[in-house]
């Protein structure tokens, strides 16, 4: 019994111990199972732990290599080098941005700089630019070209921007890579590697940016040390220069022909220049100190007065015109502008004044007036002439066509010869207001000189004590010159003569020909000359002042109304100048003035033709003629005459329809002989504008130019502009009919030796 229970007992006891060992060893798995991840938790921990200890000794060792460089370069450089050296990649780039074009700016790893261009803007700066980090672990994907590997010599990468942002963002890239698995560290790069390579960037970026804050820093102190050693050094001439620099003021307010005041706030004159000395006829003692009140004329010291107290009281700059009169009785004009004066606090403490003497300046403006105002007449003069020559044309055309009509014997003929001889004088007329007018070039023919000075001499004297002695040759050969025109510059020199001797005397007129060669002092062209001096007995010209004589509005005299506009010696140079010859002065104070005046002369004496009613006869074959004038009347009566003198006539009142009248006669085998064009028409085409569309229909067309007025030079010129000849209005039937022989003449004869050839 007892055996039965101890065995039992015993093998309770055993199952107890079993029970408790298996809980023992269930126990131990369980600790041994903790101990041993937790050994493996530690190992990997400490294996983070190192990594990261040699991550931060080497961003500690790259840190303090970068930290100790001076340049941009040099920090570029140590980075791809330490990344080779101590991160065990084959190869390192830094790219930085410029011109849109990633360049390599340090690159270790490769064989020879010469893969400098072949590394220069990379395939994958998009990607990295967009996602900031590119990461390649062998594989070929997208942006990543099949032959990157064999571009970039590495297959496993890490690219990731960076940007300096001190002064201007300039974006930056940095690669690394390896070319094997093999030599890869880990066997797989990894977002850590991008991580710490972030990191490594920021820390170059902030590098880059400290040397470039201390070279600033240090530019700048050195530029402020430079500017404070300047700061002296013109502190030290300042003082000099003060001193300096008032005198140079004082000199300049001396200077200076203004009148040049400073008052104080009460009106007391402080400084003053000699310009006021000289107009208030007083020592610049006497002035300072003292108010206007107390140095000029009450009137004009109550007109300063009362500007004064406007700018005083309205704090602002004043602009005024003041007149004046002298104890001469002058009339003077200053223009003033007058400048309040403030100190520190905006205070007014004075003004500052300055005054011009515009007298002259004003007379000027008043002759200017006036030339303007002959501007306005001579250009309205010029259109009532034009009016007139056409009117004067009907008329004489008229007297022409009538006398025609009339038996020789009939007293009616008296008649129309007082009103041709009228409007003979009439035409004349009209020359002189077309000389009057503006513009121009004078409308020449040949003139015996000798008797038109005699008559401008006579208009010019006529009523004055001044006599008048000539010596002209009778051989003197002729000019070629519009008469009304030479006929008023002469005028203009008597006219002078006679005021410039205002107790009369002798005016003597010298006619003679010269030859002149090369080079002269007037550069007149060589060739034969007429050269007419006109000595006076007067007070002379200041040889300072000879230079001036032809200057418009220039004059020895006084100026004003009594005496003229200063014109008439610029109207005859001008007259002068545009007849291709010269008019030149010599005179000295007290012995007189000699004007010489030259005009081209002719080689030989123009004979003139003599033609009468009796010599006018019809023309021996019927042509055709086309006659433009936007006159009617001129046209009636021009057409008259045309067919009295035996040519079918035809008419046009523009150049537009001239030019389709003359195309539709040639078309029709019926062509104008000629062509009659005005120059000026009111409302159309002109004849200078026609005639070169017409030149370009048939290049054999005979243009007639004719006119009243015109302010170009085509009267003259008119071979120039395509015309066969000329007519001036007014016309009669005789020198209608002397052009028209003339023109169609030559026109034959061209057409005979062309045919000839």
């Amino acid at each position: 019994m007892m055996d039965h229970q101890t065995n039992q007992r015993l093998r309770d006891k055993i199952r107890e111990m079993e029970a408790e060992s298996a809980f023992l060893i269930k126990e131990i798995d369980y600790i041994t199972s903790d101990l041993i991840k937790m050994d493996s938790l530690y190992i990997e921990e400490q294996m983070k732990l190192r990594r990261q200890e040699n991550s931060f000794r080497f961003f500690q060792l790259l840190h303090q290599e970068i930290s100790s460089s001076k340049s941009e370069k040099d920090i570029y450089e140590i980075t791809v080098i330490s990344l080779i050296r101590n991160l065990g990649f084959d190869s390192a780039i830094i790219y930085k941005k410029q011109d849109d074009i990633y360049h390599p700016v340090a690159f270790d790893g490769y064989a020879s700089d010469d893969m400098a261009g072949k590394l220069s803007d990379p395939f994958f700066a998009t990607s990295v630019e967009q996602d900031g980090t590119l990461l390649v672990n062998g594989e070929v994907r997208e942006p990543c070209p099949e032959n990157f590997i064999n571009d970039f010599q590495v297959k496993y990468f890490i690219a990731t921007a960076f940007t300096l942002s001190l002064r201007s963002a300039v974006p930056h890239i940095l690669f690394v890579g390896n070319r094997t698995e093999e030599t890869v560290r880990r066997p797989r790069l990894t977002k850590s590697d991008a991580e710490n390579l972030q990191t490594l960037c920021k820390q170059v970026a902030v590098s880059i940016e400290n040397i470039t804050l201390c070279q600033d820093l240090e530019i700048k102190v050195r530029e402020r040390t430079h500017e404070l050693r300047q700061e002296i050094s013109e502190r030290k001439r300042a003082q000099a220069a003060l001193s300096q620099a008032n005198s140079q003021l004082n000199t300049l307010l001396e200077a200076i022909p203004d009148i040049i005041y400073f008052k104080n706030a009460c009106g007391r004159n402080l400084v003053i220049n000699k310009a006021f000395e000289k107009f208030v006829g007083m020592e610049r003692e006497t002035i300072i100190g003292k108010t206007d009140a107390e140095i000029i004329p009450p009137k004009m010291a109550a007109h300063c007065q009362a500007s004064d107290n406007k700018v005083i009281s309205s704090r602002k700059p004043v602009r005024l015109e003041e007149t004046f009169k002298r104890e001469s009785g002058e009339q003077i004009y200053f223009e003033t502008i007058k400048i309040p004066i403030f100190d520190e606090t905006a205070s007014l403490i004075g003004l500052v004044g300055v005054s011009r003497d515009i007298t002259e300046r004003k007379k000027m403006a008043e002759e200017l007036l006036k030339a303007r105002q002959l501007e306005s007449i001579g250009i309205l003069a010029g259109g009532i002439a034009h009016d007139f020559n056409n009117m004067l044309t009907v008329i004489m055309g008229n007297i022409s066509m009538a006398e025609i009509e009339i038996p020789p014997d009939n007293r009616a003929r008296l008649f129309l010869k007082r009103a041709e001889k009228a409007s003979a004088q009439s035409r004349q007329l009209t020359k002189k207001l077309i000389t009057f007018s503006r513009g121009g070039e004078p409308v020449k023919k040949s003139c015996n000189i000798r008797g038109l000075l005699k008559r401008a001499a006579n208009l010019a004297l006529t009523g004055s004590a001044t006599r008048c002695q000539f010596s002209i040759p009778d051989d003197l050969p002729p000019v070629q010159i519009e008469e009304s025109q030479i006929s008023q510059a002469i005028r203009n020199v008597l006219i002078n003569a006679r005021e410039a001797m205002t107790d009369g005397g002798s005016v003597s007129i010298i006619g003679r020909t010269i030859h002149i060669a090369g080079e002269n002092p007037n550069n007149l062209k060589e060739g034969h000359y007429i050269v007419i001096s006109i000595t006076d007995q007067g007070q002379g010209i200041p040889r300072s002042q000879l230079g001036k004589i032809f200057d418009p509005y220039f004059s020895t005299k006084e100026m004003g109304s009594r005496k003229g506009m200063g014109l008439g010696l610029s109207i005859a140079h001008s007259v002068i100048s545009k007849h291709n010859g010269m008019i030149t002065a010599e005179s000295g104070t007290g012995v007189g003035t000699i004007f010489r005046i030259y005009l081209p002369a002719e080689p030989r004496q123009a004979q003139p033709q003599k033609c009468g009613a009796d010599a006018i006869s019809r023309a021996v074959s019927r042509r055709k003629i086309l006659l433009m004038d936007d006159e009617e009347m001129v046209r009636d009566i021009a057409g008259q005459m045309l067919t009295y003198l035996g040519y079918e006539a035809e008419f046009a009142g523009e150049g537009g329809e001239a030019i389709e009248k003359y195309r539709a006669a040639r078309a029709s085998g019926t062509p104008f002989d000629a062509i009659i064009m005005d120059l000026n028409i009111a409302d159309g085409m002109d004849g200078e504008t026609a005639i070169r569309s017409l030149l370009a229909v048939d290049p054999d067309v005979v243009g007639i130019v004719s006119s009243g007025y015109s302010t170009a030079p085509v009267m003259n010129h008119y071979r120039d502009y395509g015309f066969k000849g000329k007519i001036a209005k007014p016309y009669r039937l005789r020198e209608l009919k002397a052009v028209l022989v003339s023109v169609l003449e030559e026109s034959e004869s061209e057409k005979a030796q062309c045919g000839a050839e």
